[in-house]
């Protein structure tokens, strides 16, 4: 299938050079051949489970042949995916709010990352117990549906913040009283023309502001 034509905010090729790897804003990740037979616009595997909505992600390979891909999250979370499956392997909570930068050793199973925190944390493998298939699996849904909701109210807000911006440009709704209520709200501007001020409709606004200026 053809990617979506969203921007692309990083990409990273794989050791060999034989791949690219690139993430796209509200979008997925993917994986495309770097072969001279390769298809334009084809990918060759898809990458799921993060979000890249709020900020500029960063993605990379992990591995001394690549074995991962890996990409912060607004959600702040670390993601690692299987390159050869596309299966997210690991999830590691990397800040407060958002993990941007990912940067691993060249050499050394290390990798450093940042993101709205005032830090760079720097990974390196422990000798802890690994956490459960089961637990894991239960983990990823838990975040799976956060990440789902938070990437509709943010759509939402996103809509109706740019509806009251377009309809207090063109003053066809709001009257000057509600365009400087968005404005305070939203950081929006406008106001409405001479010949809407006329009609009727912004009259019967006209008439509630007067009331509501003699109740106060």
């Amino acid at each position: 299938d053809a990617v979506r034509a969203n921007h692309i905010t990083c990409a990273a090729y794989t050791a060999d050079g034989g791949e690219v790897v690139a993430t796209y804003s509200e979008d997925a990740i993917y994986l495309f051949s770097n072969s001279d037979d390769a298809e334009a616009g084809r990918y060759v595997r898809k990458f799921e489970g993060h979000l890249n909505e709020r900020t500029v992600k960063g993605v990379n390979v992990f591995g001394p042949r690549s074995e991962f891909v890996i990409s912060g999250s607004d959600c702040g979370h670390l993601f690692f995916w299987d390159k050869a499956t596309g299966e997210v392997v690991q999830m590691l909570q990397g800040d407060r709010e958002v993990v941007n930068c990912l940067e691993p050793h060249p050499l050394m199973p290390m990798l450093a990352t940042s993101g709205i925190d005032s830090d760079v944390k720097v990974w390196t493998p422990s000798r802890a117990e690994p956490e459960g298939a089961e637990e894991f699996g239960r983990r990823l849904e838990r975040q799976a549906k956060t990440n789902h909701h938070s990437v509709r109210s943010a759509r939402r807000v996103h809509m109706l913040q740019v509806a009251m911006e377009q309809m207090a440009q063109d003053g066809s709704l709001f009257a000057l009283r509600n365009a400087r209520m968005l404005e305070r709200v939203f950081g929006t501007q406008g106001s409405p023309s001479d010949d809407e001020e006329d009609s009727e409709d912004d009259d019967d606004d006209d008439e509630n502001d007067d009331d509501d200026d003699d109740d106060d």
